[in-house]
């Protein structure tokens, strides 16, 4: 949740050359990882996780639907129930390190 704010501000820029939310989604979990300290071999844009799956849930919060908590860097559970009950699912971004 922490990233969210400074991903929401560099989406548009990345969006014009990425051609699916699935792509930029493995390009974003790919830079929090590297931000993170973080190196894995693969991802993968699956619709759903499965069981002890690792990686990061997707969901498109655009401005209007954002809740706050993304803005104000959030990182507890209920910033990350405000996000799932704000904003539309897209799927997940598996991680295989």
């Amino acid at each position: 949740m922490a990233d969210s704010a400074e991903w929401a501000l560099l989406e548009d820029d990345i969006r014009s050359v990425i051609a699916s939310p699935a792509e930029l989604a493995i390009r974003a979990a790919r830079l929090v990882d590297r931000r993170h300290g973080r190196i894995c071999r693969a991802y993968g844009f699956t619709a759903f996780a499965a069981n002890n799956a690792d990686g990061y849930f997707v969901f498109n919060c655009d401005a209007h639907r954002a809740p706050p908590a993304i803005v104000d860097d959030g990182d507890d559970l209920a910033a990350t129930a405000a996000v799932m009950t704000a904003c539309f699912y897209l799927g997940f971004v598996s991680r295989r390190c």
